[in-house]
């Protein structure tokens, strides 16, 4: 491949397309300069936090999915590297999504998720970042997007020449589950056990917080040197309040996210216990009457 240059690589980036070849190309070719790995995930970031036009955006995101996935063994440095760009790009060109493509972006994550390429918590914060702001338009399929392709592949496939993360939603089901397995149940709710919301000693500071820092009239009626240090706290404890907050929001998506594979976990497990008892009582009904009762086999069906 050719000598990488800062120069080639805005061309490379601005050559892109949403075809199969071009983003599977690029990709190919940033791997290969895996040397210059933060520089080309610094680049990414900038192009996408320029970029306001909705099917490019994805293109990139789709770009960033083809490099985190073929180099996470071989070079994973790029994986941490977009790991710590992801939410701000995300945050930076959301709004500029239509609903189709903010679906697809969703999807991504899905895979992201069944590959574990990223830790849960992560991915969890990715999709509450993604929830923040409405798409500006739906640009043809709108939220019918959300369904995509029916392909059961999770890599980029082509349609109509187009990348696209295709999954079927049956085959997604079967491997994310939608229900966790044991350990992973477990993995996620200590996500839950030092949680912002639990935090003593932080909320115990904001609730001793200086009086005179809620009210501007009281630091306005101060001395200069008293005031210029009253705003120096003032400004220090919106930040430390800011950054609560933000911590907050985080918890909140992902209650969300483990509340949602809970109900999944529990909607697959429990016809499975159920249909075990049952077998159990009609054992014990066969044993103590002396009576041939025919034990189901079949687990129950719940209707919700």
């Amino acid at each position: 491949m050719s000598i990488f240059t800062e120069n080639k690589l805005g061309v490379r980036f601005s050559q892109l397309s949403s075809s199969v070849q071009s983003i599977q190309t690029l990709s190919c070719w940033i791997i290969h300069h895996r040397h210059h790995d933060k520089k080309i995930v610094d680049f990414w970031l900038e192009t996408v936090r320029k970029e306001q036009r909705s099917r490019r955006i994805l293109d990139l995101f789709y770009l960033a999915n083809e490099v985190v996935q073929n180099s996470r063994k071989k070079h994973p440095a790029y994986v941490t590297l977009f790991q710590e760009v992801l939410e701000e790009a995300l945050s930076a060109s959301t709004k500029f999504l239509s609903v189709e493509h903010l679906g697809k972006l969703h999807r991504t994550f899905e895979v992201w998720e069944i590959r574990k390429v990223f830790p849960l918590d992560f991915i969890c914060r990715l999709r509450t970042i993604a929830r923040e702001e409405a798409p500006t338009s739906s640009n043809g399929k709108g939220a019918s997007g959300m369904q995509g392709s029916r392909s059961s592949s999770v890599h980029g496939t082509e349609k109509d020449g187009s990348y696209e993360i295709s999954s079927d939603e049956e085959s997604l089901r079967k491997m994310l589950g939608g229900a966790p397995s044991p350990e992973e149940m477990l993995a996620m709710l200590e996500l839950l056990e030092n949680t912002p919301s639990a935090d003593a000693e932080t909320r115990e500071r904001i609730a001793n917080f200086p009086p005179y820092l809620l009210d501007s009239s009281k630091i306005m009626a101060m001395e200069d040197a008293e005031r210029q240090k009253a705003l120096q706290e003032l400004r220090e404890a919106k930040a430390f309040v800011d950054e609560y907050n933000e911590r907050l929001a985080k918890e909140m998506g992902n209650r969300a996210e483990i509340a949602r594979r809970l109900r999944a976990f529990t909607d697959e497990r429990l016809p499975v216990v159920l249909a075990g008892v049952t077998r159990r009582i009609f054992r014990l009904i066969n044993q103590f009457t002396r009576q041939r009762v025919p034990i189901p086999l079949s687990p129950i069906i719940i209707k919700r």
